[in-house]
């Protein structure tokens, strides 16, 4: 995929890397707006405009959008700021592949979701619920979760329902317990449980769980 077919208005999460390219300082979004000479491109980023003036040729950015449910991510270096139709762009210049992931291997995002763990989708219905709380965090795989209530039938590897939101997206998902115990990082919370998701044969829910968390990560980004 060549940077240039990028659609106009295309959201972008621009995130800028320190001396370590894996390690990352800022946080920034802005949207695409135009092919620039070469490789080089301008992109409206009212955040990353207000701190131009800390950048240089070599400030080195991640930068990354999506696609349906994928997700292309390139490096790329400050190339300066521009004004254009009346309006501050920023110029950057893309010095690497563009990479693709329909099936990333996705960090953990972390998201205070509220959670509701029930026996099956029936349940859940029926407002028989095992316990509530939080999440810590969510991938397109599980995630852990944070509670005050203790399960009173811990048993790993049993099969529960989750029921879960964030923005707004809701998921009822399947899940198995991997993991439980003391929660030692968070003193608010007595108890930490880990759940693995187990979609049905041909379901759909992953890839638009994927493609709900990344949107989120967009619509959110600091």
């Amino acid at each position: 995929m060549e940077l240039r077919f990028m659609d106009l208005d295309t959201k972008l999460t621009i995130l800028k890397c320190g001396l370590d390219e894996e390690e990352v300082t800022d946080t920034y979004t802005g949207r695409f707006r135009d092919m620039d000479k070469g490789l080089s491109f301008f992109i409206e980023s009212p955040d990353l405009d207000s701190h131009s003036d800390k950048f240089n040729e070599e400030t080195k950015f991640r930068v990354e959008f999506l696609r349906g449910s994928t997700l292309f991510a390139f490096s790329a270096l400050f190339n300066g700021k521009f004004i254009k139709d009346d309006k501050p762009l920023i110029s950057l210049t893309q010095i690497s592949d563009i990479k693709e992931s329909t099936q990333r291997a996705m960090p953990r995002i972390e998201l205070s979701a509220g959670v509701i763990v029930s026996e099956s989708v029936e349940q859940i219905k029926a407002g028989n619920i095992l316990l509530q709380g939080i999440s810590q965090d969510i991938s397109a795989d599980g995630m852990c979760l944070l509670t005050n209530q203790q399960m009173q039938e811990r048993k790993k590897d049993k099969r529960y329902t989750l029921d879960f939101s964030f923005g707004k997206y809701r998921f009822i998902l399947p899940a198995r317990l991997v993991r439980m115990g003391d929660s030692s990082q968070f003193i608010q919370f007595k108890y930490e449980y880990g759940f693995i998701f187990e979609y049905a044969e041909n379901s759909e829910e992953r890839s638009r769980l994927i493609t709900s968390m990344l949107q989120y990560r967009l619509q959110n980004a600091f």
